[in-house]
């Protein structure tokens, strides 16, 4: 294996896995290739992205320290990588599925009220294209952010933080049909627990799966009818 993985616990008692390349070669002929064909769609990926080629074009000490602090000048509220929400890239989906593995969350409350939400800082553009793929008709809800003295991207001042919730059947319903073949992490148990424990998900999930079977059992026959001729 490439690379190294490392176990982490934060300071809220989550766990998660860190995979950390080094390998120059490695990053230059395999990682950024693929990057490139399948660009990033956050924008703080993407500026760091931008980064790296510029490090690689320019690969001296002087060129890093001038611009290691400004690689994030470009990012603000207006800025966007998804110009058409109507026309997404063929990518979309799965690269959708691995946002939400890191930043959805399904959220059953107290008073049974069942929801899932996913947000992003800086990046509207983002979440009207999640909004979109879903063909959802919930508003995206945004609110200021102060960064701390600390913050790596302090150079921008109050960015909004913007956020989409789904919470009809409907909405939801999409969302688990999108999710449960490409979800692969700790995210899918807590997508199959949000499921288990609401009757009407729980029902149309069924509903599907009967659906996908018969789908297959007509495709396998189409399949054996067609042999026969050929």
């Amino acid at each position: 294996m490439v690379g190294s993985l490392r176990f982490i616990t934060d300071k809220n008692q989550q766990q998660f896995v860190q995979w950390t390349v080094n390998d120059k070669e490695h990053i230059k002929n395999v990682l950024l290739p693929l990057l490139l064909k399948y660009p990033p769609l956050t924008s703080r990926i993407h500026f760091q992205l931008q980064f790296l080629i510029q490090c690689i074009n320019n690969n001296t000490v002087q060129n890093y320290i001038h611009t290691k602090n400004s690689k994030y000048n470009l990012q603000n509220n207006s800025f966007s990588l998804i110009t058409n929400t109507s026309n997404l890239p063929p990518y979309f989906s799965n690269w959708l599925a691995g946002f939400i593995e890191a930043e959805g969350s399904f959220c059953i409350r107290n008073n049974k009220n069942y929801s899932f939400s996913i947000g992003q800082n800086h990046d509207q553009y983002l979440i009207e294209a999640i909004k979109s793929f879903y063909s959802s008709k919930v508003k995206v809800q945004s609110k200021k952010i102060t960064f701390n003295a600390k913050h790596k991207n302090k150079n921008i001042s109050n960015p909004n933080f913007y956020t989409i919730s789904f919470a009809s059947i409907h909405d939801l319903f999409k969302v688990i049909t999108h999710c449960k073949p490409l979800l692969q992490g700790y995210k899918y148990q807590q997508m199959i627990e949000f499921l288990n424990k609401n009757p009407n998900l729980k029902i149309l999930s069924k509903l599907l799966m009967c659906h996908v079977v018969m789908l297959l059992w007509e495709l396998n026959n189409y399949w054996t009818m067609l042999s026969v001729y050929l």
